[in-house]
């Protein structure tokens, strides 16, 4: 019988690296530009991955509001009906999409 081969050691450390908490790092942009649906006037919403990685894991949002296979288009009626981003920004779990006067239109509707 012949002796068995040891995978290299770079793949087990790939495979140590992607099964780490925060792993995919590749595959996690910083930043996602969301999709436009309808015409306006602001930006396409700008959304912030990566800070939102640091107090929610993927399944907070993937795939019960969020598709990780194709883009989603949604419009700020959607949100206030509580889906796609809406589900937290609410005004309760985190500060409402339309309704909150410490946060301005800009902090998503980004260049």
């Amino acid at each position: 019988m012949a002796p068995r081969r040891r995978p290299p050691l770079a793949l087990l450390a790939l495979a140590v690296l992607l099964l780490l908490p925060g792993g995919l790092l590749v595959a996690n942009p910083a930043f996602i530009r969301m999709t436009r649906l309808e015409e306006a006037d602001e930006p396409v919403a700008r959304f912030p991955h990566w800070t939102h990685q640091e107090g929610f894991k993927c399944y907070a949002c993937h795939p019960s509001l969020f598709s990780m296979t194709r883009k989603t288009g949604f419009t700020h009626e959607d949100m206030g009906e509580g889906r796609f981003c809406g589900a937290c920004h609410d005004g309760q779990t985190a500060f409402h999409h339309d309704q909150d006067e410490d946060h301005e239109c800009e902090e998503c509707h980004v260049e």
